[in-house]
């Protein structure tokens, strides 16, 4: 993407413009690119490489429940990639809201999503229903 100029700019002798490159690789890993400027000189046109490292973006995941109709201290949240079901919870401690945002979520990438409700003495219930998120592709 360049921002500063349209399709084209000519400069007379000693003016300037000032020509902003963003360089967003598509995907993951090594990438380049080429900015080629021509001029009315001999010696055009004049190639700027361009190099940077694709990453995989992070998203945000919201999930949301409908509070437990038993007496409750609070809720763990848990999260699996989709195909592996190994749980991971993400909280420390339960928390007492009935809404969570995970903010390590990967684009490209599913995970199911599960909350238990916890009573006092620190009794946790059984999983609930899994929720699939599907992040999309950046």
């Amino acid at each position: 993407m360049t921002s500063g100029i349209g399709q084209g700019i000519t400069l007379e002798p000693g003016q300037y413009v000032t020509l902003a490159v963003s360089f967003t690789p598509s995907g993951t890993g090594k990438s380049s690119g080429m900015v080629s400027l021509t001029t009315s000189t001999s010696n055009t046109p004049v190639n700027i490489p361009l190099s940077g490292n694709g990453v995989v973006g992070t998203h945000s995941t919201t999930l949301g429940w409908d509070p437990s109709e038993s007496a409750v201290i609070g809720y763990n949240i848990y999260r699996t990639p989709a195909a592996y079901e190994c749980w991971t919870k993400l909280n420390s401690s339960p928390i007492l809201a009935t809404s969570y945002t995970d903010w390590d979520t990967q684009s490209g990438n599913a995970y199911l999503f599960t909350v238990t409700a916890v009573s006092a003495g620190n009794v946790e219930s059984g999983f609930s229903n899994a929720t699939l998120a599907a992040i999309p592709v950046q």
